[in-house]
């Protein structure tokens, strides 16, 4: 760290301060909103204590991890005044070992450092780390100064707080790769303003949510396996005697969610992980098709949306257009314009459908496009996750990419 004198100095007639930041409060929420029983929290350079105090409130089990003694002093006095047994104050560094948590808070840490102590403080946790554990991370951007085109710039500059202040700016990509390459992929991410107002500064921040890469190795593993292979080969070729049908009576139809982006991405029907299909028709022709059945396979509407045709024990879903008339505004015509991959029909216009894929984290709806920037996992992952969202887990494509290069599979 580049200036602890000038934090020594600083924090010499600090008192703590019990107001919370914006970034504790969208951590809590997101914490909450996995409903996984997190409970132990270490809040890493905690500075003031500021977010320290709020989660300790919020009935955390808490680590102020702060090298600062000053405000090891002043936590512990609140500590002692307020009977918080669920506090612990830890006065050393967190580029030394840190502590076992299920939680890694990093509230303006990233920004203090100096470039070479960012492996370090990635290599610290992650060897702490268990690997259910989650590390969040909020640090400033290099975004919006005239130097975003590059890794990183250091910065000194006066404001409140003092003259010549040190801090790091970071480009996203530059520290993804540093993330990436010390083991973590991330679950949320953003760039963005308006996340911390200060007087006439309103700086870009980057927010994270990471997390080991070995929790989505370990389900990438589970899902490529001879079970998942054998049953991709067995719904294929039930599918193509469908395709069959829906031929000989001019029904139209395309491939849809992870099928379609498997066969943009790599001109086969299934992503290695994906153990079911998906395909949509124009509610007329599937109409007219269920009229047609043969004993070659069962149509089952579950819904004004989809429909489900099976055969003995396979099965695929059918959505119908309404499912992207409400989503798009598409209508039946749509399907007359599509090209072939491997015998399988994709809309010409594929983007429209995925251009406006909205993942929900928190409550919040993030805007993704499906086919350029996500991976979204099939149902087991959540149900390995035990989490009780809805959505399903998506990774960043080159995050993804990252973890099946470095051979894994």
């Amino acid at each position: 760290m580049s200036d602890i004198n000038y934090w020594n100095y600083f924090y010499s007639n600090y008192d703590v301060d019990t107001t919370n930041s914006n970034f504790s409060s969208f951590c809590y929420n997101y914490i909450k909103d996995l409903d996984l029983n997190l409970k132990s929290l270490i809040d890493i350079g905690a500075g003031n204590g500021r977010d320290t105090i709020f989660f300790c409130e919020k009935n955390f089990n808490v680590t102020f991890l702060e090298q600062n003694i000053k405000m090891c002093e002043q936590i512990n006095n609140y500590k002692q005044k307020n009977k918080k047994e669920n506090l612990t104050i830890n006065n050393s560094s967190f580029l030394e070992k840190i502590p076992t948590s299920e939680i890694y808070y990093a509230r303006f840490v990233l920004h203090t450092l100096e470039v070479n102590d960012l492996d370090t403080f990635f290599k610290n946790i992650y060897n702490s780390m268990n690997d259910n554990s989650y590390l969040f991370i909020e640090t400033r951007s290099i975004k919006g100064t005239q130097y975003e085109n590059k890794n990183f710039i250091k910065s000194y500059f006066d404001n409140k707080i003092g003259k010549q202040h040190y801090r790091l700016l970071l480009n996203h990509n530059f520290l993804q790769k540093i993330y990436l390459d010390n083991g973590f992929v991330a679950e949320f991410f953003s760039d963005d303003n308006n996340y911390s107002l200060i007087d006439n500064e309103n700086p870009y921040l980057i927010r994270l949510v990471l997390r080991k890469n070995i929790i989505y190795i370990d389900h990438l593993k589970l899902m490529i396996n001879n079970d998942t292979l054998n049953y991709q080969k067995k719904i294929k070729s039930f599918f193509d005697n469908f395709l069959l049908f829906l031929k000989k009576y001019n029904l139209r139809y395309f491939v849809f969610f992870g099928n379609l982006l498997s066969l943009i991405r790599y001109d086969q029907l299934f992503l290695k992980w994906d153990d079911d299909l998906d395909i949509i028709m124009p509610e007329t022709d599937l109409i007219f098709l269920n009229k047609q059945i043969d004993n070659n396979f069962i149509l089952t509407k579950l819904s004004d949306e989809l429909w489900s045709c099976s055969f003995n024990d396979l099965s695929f879903d059918i959505f119908t257009t309404e499912f992207i008339k409400i989503r798009q505004g598409l209508t039946d015509d749509y399907f007359n314009d599509y090209y072939e991959i491997n015998n399988y029909r994709v809309p010409i216009n594929y983007k429209i459908i995925f251009d406006d894929f909205y993942m929900p984290t928190n409550n919040i709806y993030i805007n993704k496009n499906y086919i350029t920037e996500c991976v979204l996992y099939n149902h087991n992952v959540n149900d390995r996750w035990k989490t009780s969202k809805h959505e399903k887990k998506h990774l960043n494509i080159k995050e993804l990419d990252y973890i099946l290069q470095r051979g894994h599979f």
